[in-house]
This record gives C-alpha cells, structure tokens and sequence, in this order.
C-alpha cells in the first residue's frame, strides 16, 4: 500500500477538475501560468476568459484594494479563487505564507484546498487555506497566551447548560418542562449573537419600541421577557461557565489588540462563499480586510443562502459593499457545471424571490452554459402514493444507468430521514447505493448504538433490550416475553427489573441459562461503564464486539453479506471516531450524548461516500453544497412540504439599529417561500445532465415555477338540482371564478341558499379530497 501511494505521489503531477468544463473531466499543467484546461481525450482546450485573467493577474492598488464576485453556481468561482493563488505564488509576487484562503463551507474548504495544490509547484509551500470556524479556533489558540484560555464548548455542551440553568432566566411564559420550548429559545439567543445584537440594545430596542405603541402589548411583553433573560444568559456564560464557544471566540478576536498581529501576516486574502456568513462574523472579516496592505477577492452567490439557521445573513453581500464602497464588482458569465435547460429552469424560479442583490444592484449575473453534452432537461415525476413514487425512482434511475456510462446520480432531500424509505426500494432492486440513508437500521449498526446507549442511559429500556436480542445474547423469544411482562409489572426500567431477577429468581420463574445471560449482561455493562471514566468511545465498541465473537464471525465468513456488515462496522467505528476529534473529549460521557441529541433530530452523521461515484448518492440538499452530479432526483417536492421555520424571530428593525447597516425586508422577513426557492435552485444547481422534481400528491408551485408553467387550478364542481324532477345539472369552476360569481351575496353563512335551491351540494375535491358539503358547513370553513 505504501509503494502504491508513493508510485501516485511521485508521478507527473496533472490537475483533474470534475467540476468545470464540457467535458465531463478536465486536466491542466500543475505549473502552468497560462491555466489552461484540456479534456482526457484532447478534444477541446480552455483557458481563462479575459474577465477571469483580468481578476487573476490583478496589481493591488492602494493601501487596500477588494474585487466582489457575486456570480451563480459552477460559474468558477472557487477555481479563480485557486487560480489566484496559484499565479501570486508561481509568480513569486507573494510568499504562501501570505496568502490567506477562508470557505464558510466545509466542502467548499476541501474544494479549493484541492485546486490549489494541484496548480501550485510541488516543492513550494501551501498557503493557509482553512474553514472559517477552524479558523477562529486555531487564531484564538494561538493568542490563547495572552487570553485565558477556556475549554470549546460543544452543541451538546452549549445547549445542556443552558437547560439546567433556564429555571433562573424568568421566562415565565415559557415551559421549562418542554424541551422543545427550552432548544427554541437557546436557538433564538444564538441567532441574537450571530446577528451582533447586545443585550443592551436588544433591551433598548424593545424600550423603544414600546414607546412607539406600534406592536400589541403581548408582543412587546415577550420581548421584553426575552431581552431580559438574554441579558441573564450572556452573564451566566460570562461568569458561571468555564467553556467558551464559537461565537465567544469571534467577539474576543475582534476586541483583542492582538489580533493585528494575524492581519499584519496576510496581504493576500481570498473568501468563497460569502452567502453562509453571519453579521458578527462579518464583523471579523470586515477588521481583517480593513488592515493596511491587505488585497481581497471575494466570492459568493446570495441565491444560495440557504444556512439562515446557522445565522448566514442574507443582505452580506449589501453590508460588503456598503462596508466598501469601492470595491470592484465583477460577474462570472459562463457556467462549466450545468446544462443549458437547468440553468434557465434554475433562473425562472430564482427570479421570483424579491430584493435579490442582482435585482438590487442592476448587474446581471444570468449565465450561459458551455456544456455541450444533451441535456435530459428538468422533469416533473408526481404520484399519488408512495409505493408508485418509489417504483417510478427506480426504473429512472435503472434507464439512466443503462443509457450512460457510470453516471453520477444523486438523490437529495430536505431531511436526511426522508431518505431511507427511496433508499430501501433501491436496495429491493439491486441498485448501487450509497445507503447511508438507512445506515443505522443495520442490524450490525443498531446494536453499537444501543449498546453504547445503554452504557450511558440506564433507564434506555429500549436500547437494552435490542441489545438482549441481539446474537451478543442470544436471549430467545419465550425469555424476552416473559422478562417484558415481569418489566410491565414491576413497573421499573428494564435495567432495574434485570437486577431484581437475579435476586428473586423463584418468585417468577425464570430459567437458570435466562438468569446466566442477565448475571452476564449485568457484569458486561458494569465493567463497560467502568472503563468508559477513561478509554475512548471506540475502544469500548472494539472490546464488547470483540469479547462476543462478533469480530471474528466477520473475518472468518467470507461471503458478500458478512463483508457488508464488516464495512458497516468499520463505517461506524469511523464515525465514532470523527465525532471523538470534533468533540472536546473522546469519552462516552460526551460522545454518546451527542449521539442520542442527533438521534432525537433524525439527523445522524453520516459518512462522507460522494467520490464513489459507482454509487447512488443520497444526501440533503444542505450536505450536496459544492458538489456535482450528472442527474439529481429532488424527493418531496410537494406543495405540504415546506422549509421549517422558526418560532422566533428577532424584531423588525432592530438588526438595521444594531449593525448600522440598512438591512432589507426580505432578510428581516424573509418568507418561507422565497426560503424555498432558493434551496430548491441549490438542488436544481448541482445536476449538469438531468434533473427530476419528485412528489407524492400535489406538486408545489415552485415546481410549476422551474418548469415555466402555470400551476394546474384548483376546482370546484357545482352540482345543482332546480327541482326533483330535473337532472342534476354539472359545472366546474376554478376557485377564483366561484368567488368572483359569489362575492355579490350576502355575507351571512347561508347566502348561497338564497342564490341555489336547498338540493344543491358543493364538492370542494381539491381541499376536502372529494367530501360533499352542504353550503351550512362550506361557508363557516371558508370563512
């Protein structure tokens, strides 16, 4: 294996840009100032257009200088970022370590980290190239000597103590028994951090505001119930916690003197995805750029804002260039990613939410695409059920593998738990998926999960007993019913029942080999949860499937079934091992109880597996950002389904007051519509070949919206009867022309009794599913 890796490593080095070109691959000298892509087959060459050498190649003038690349997906922004980089260092205009590269997107951060190394010379160094999160945490340790330095706290962390301490906070209209209340309201403070609002002027606001008599006083008393408790939790955290997070990190760097000791070692500063930054992230950004000598590109697309609830603000790029009037703003024209019919269809749905900043801003950022290759266009797959949804996926998707060589198809949704049952009905008919959707109802997998969960979560009855059914036990059918009816009686957890029956084992009639399998589950958890004070969570998981044989039937079955569970436990052990860096321990006590809060969410981590493209790729549209496909399947495009929205938001007003910056009606109020369209054009963005909306039931009106058709109207049918003796009478109307042929009658419930004779009936299909109501019930609903 390590011949293999050097034999790669010592080969020419040629860049292959997935991403970009009309082909389907493109390669570049790695050292080549010119830039130019050549396809595998040489068939066509491309270099950079005159606007891209013209940012590139650009000379800093001045103390500061900043160019603005507001452009649309696969337009090339992270390449000219790369190709940027590469020229100033090839060139030997700046050293690496100079130069600082900054993604608010993880992916995004792999992306150009890759494009970058493959353009710059093998012996020179790399410059700092770093997700921005990872960023502040590496910028804050580094001044941690002259700063206390304060353990990072987690979600789980974050959000435990603020559970134990939310009794004190005075949030008397509040459930603190609920913890979805509870979650809401720490969510809605993280928002008002994000957003750099104080609680001082949160509380001034709403002062304010008050004054003005122009919201209802149950309003301004919430409000004022919340700026209260804001001001309590932000010195709860000052004084009380010995954690410091994220956000802490942020507000610290931006005040500490020695912060501009970090922006004296950078004059070349370069930002992708601008749209997935919040306001006091900015307020960073903003000093960094700000610094003498400092030259910036900066690029981003608005429509893609889609992390809203992480905090991104969607005015950053107004705030930008109000923050520098005299930046350059330059568009990318030309898209290398997706066909011409998915751009347009991408474009129609877009152009419908207001206050976009190209709308703003009157600059174009419409696109042509330079992929020659035919196009399957934008589809429109609906059912009535489920079932028929499925089956309809998977004959597609077995078209499209039979017509294209080794496509690369995705399947995305808004919820990662909406893909498992798409994912089971592929497995069914023998597709290649990556199946990560339903990962965690592998038997194999279930039973590390619950095992772990019963380690950590005693009164967990569920867990413990999956993991008594499991072959690590082997308890039979007859014993787990019975101990399930002792459980019931006893009234208890089912850890407290299994220890009552090794004391009273006569009383209920349990076999001795039952009674030997508890005694030994019993020693297991205790010693487990023994060595959990100090072994990592990994090593506990490794020691109970070894001390059961569970490892070894793996390695000695050597069938395509065992080899599939061995993959899932060493995908899981993976995992595991990724939540244990990104925790501040790796012990159970902090990994497990991540788990449960992510199991709670339906929102498990799932295992990176996007470069086996032989494999369906099932992903949510958030974790597709920055990546492509030929084909992408949108599941649950259904006019119920909508982009969940929080229960707080933070005032009108008060973030233009706190940020000095005018901030538009569209991101103050940002509606749930616009919201999205503007994931459903991220989805849309990623497909270069193919794209299919798929719903069970009534499409949404976005969906007619792509398609640049009218939304099918919905009918009413009057069925009518003058009299006994005459045929009923039928006519179908759409909903608008019955209130226009009605609006003239009187407004009392029994109006249309004066206009159609007592016999007649109303069938409202489309709203009551075919339901025949009379006017007396129709006109109070309406109402």
């Amino acid at each position: 294996e390590m011949q293999t890796r050097c034999a790669t490593f010592l080969q020419p080095r040629r860049a292959t840009f997935r991403n970009y070109g009309s082909q389907r691959n493109y390669t570049t000298d790695a050292t080549s100032d010119d830039m130019r892509y050549r396809s595998h087959d040489d068939h066509r060459s491309f270099s950079l257009t005159t606007e891209q050498r013209r940012i590139v190649q650009h000379e800093m003038k001045g103390e500061n200088d900043q160019i603005l690349v507001p452009s649309g997906p696969g337009t090339g922004k992270s390449f000219l970022l790369a190709a940027r980089a590469a020229h100033l260092i090839t060139n030997n205009i700046a050293k690496p370590t100079e130069i600082l590269a900054l993604s608010f997107s993880e992916q995004g951060t792999e992306n150009l980290q890759e494009l970058v190394d493959l353009n710059t010379p093998m012996s020179s160094y790399t410059p700092t190239i770093q997700y921005f999160p990872h960023f502040i945490g590496e910028s804050f340790q580094e001044l941690s000597g002259s700063i206390k330095p304060l353990k990072t706290a987690g979600f789980i962390e974050q959000l435990s103590s603020f559970r134990r301490n939310f009794s004190s906070l005075g949030l008397s209209k509040i459930d603190q028994y609920n913890p979805v209340d509870v979650k809401n309201i720490w969510e809605y403070f993280q928002l008002l951090r994000k957003n750099a609002i104080s609680p001082q002027s949160y509380s001034s606001f709403i002062t304010n505001l008050a004054t003005s008599g122009q919201q209802l006083e149950s309003y301004i008393d919430l409000h004022r119930q919340l700026a209260s408790a804001f001001e309590k939790y932000t010195e709860m955290k000052r004084t009380q916690s010995n954690s410091i997070d994220t956000l802490d990190q942020i507000e610290t760097l931006s005040s500490h003197p020695s912060f501009a000791q970090l922006c004296e070692r950078y004059n070349h500063v370069l930002i992708d995805n601008l749209q997935d930054c919040s306001a006091l992230e900015f307020k960073l950004i903003e000093k960094l750029l700000k610094f003498p000598r400092k030259f910036a590109i900066v690029a981003g697309d608005d429509d893609q804002s889609i992390m809203g609830f992480r905090g991104a603000n969607l005015d950053i790029f107004r705030i930008f260039s109000r923050a520098f009037p005299n930046c350059q703003v330059v568009t990318l024209g030309n898209n290398y990613r997706c066909t011409q019919p998915i751009l347009d269809a991408s474009r129609l749905l877009i152009s419908k939410n207001p206050e976009r900043s190209e709308v703003i801003s009157g600059i174009s950022r419409k696109s042509r695409s330079l992929v020659d290759e035919e196009s399957e266009g934008v589809k429109l797959l609906s059912f009535s059920n489920s079932i028929e949804h499925d089956d309809a996926v998977a004959l597609e998707i077995s078209q499209i593998l039979e017509n294209y060589e080794s496509p690369k198809i995705a399947i995305l949704a808004r919820k990662s738990s909406e893909l498992a049952p798409i994912a089971r009905k592929l497995l069914q008919n023998g597709l290649p998926v990556n199946s990560q959707a339903n990962f965690y109802d592998r038997p194999e997998v279930s039973l590390i999960l619950s095992w772990l969960f019963s380690l950590s979560f005693p009164s967990d009855s569920k867990s413990l007993f999956l993991v008594m059914a499991s072959k690590a036990y082997q308890f039979s059918g007859e014993d787990l019913a019975r101990i399930t009816e002792i459980n019931y009686q006893e009234k208890n957890s089912l850890f407290e029942t299994l220890k009552i029956l090794t004391n009273q084992m006569p009383k209920y009639e349990i076999s001795e080999e039952c009674i030997t399998k508890v005694k030994d589950l019993l020693a297991d958890l205790e010693s487990a949860r023994e060595d959990a004070k100090s072994e990592p969570t990994t090593v506990l998981v490794y020691n109970f499937l070894k001390s059961k044989n569970l490892l070894q039937d793996m390695l000695d079955k050597k069938d395509f079934q065992v080899e599939s569970q061995g993959n899932n436990v060493s995908t899981m052990l993976q995992l595991l091992e990724n939540l244990q860096n990104s925790r501040n321990s790796p012990l159970a006590s902090s990994v497990v109880h991540h788990l449960r809060h992510l199991e709670e969410k339906g929102d498990l981590p799932l295992l990176d597996d996007f470069e086996n493209s032989r494999k369906i790729q099932l992903s949510t549209v958030h974790g597709a950002k920055d990546r492509e496909f030929d084909f992408v399947f949108l599941v649950n495009s259904n006019s119920s389904h909508r982009v969940p929205s929080s229960n707080l938001e933070i005032p009108m007003g008060l973030l233009n007051q706190v940020t000095g910056h005018e901030v538009s009606q569209a991101s103050q109020r940002d509606n749930t519509a616009s919201e999205e369209r503007r994931v459903i054009y991220t989805a849309l963005t990623r497909a270069r070949l193919g794209f299919y909306f798929t719903s069970v039931g009534k499409p949404s009106s976005h969906v007619y919206q792509a398609l640049g058709k009218a939304q099918p109207r919905s009918t009413f049918k009057l069925k009518i009867k003058e009299n006994q003796d005459e045929d009923e009478k039928s006519e179908e109307v759409s909903g608008q022309e019955f209130l226009e042929r009605n609006q003239t009658l009187d407004s009392s419930r029994f109006a249309l009794k004066k206009k159609f004779p007592e016999a007649m009936t109303l069938t409202f299909q489309h709203f009551f599913g075919g339901c025949n109501l009379s006017p007396e019930i129709l006109l109070p609903i309406s109402t």
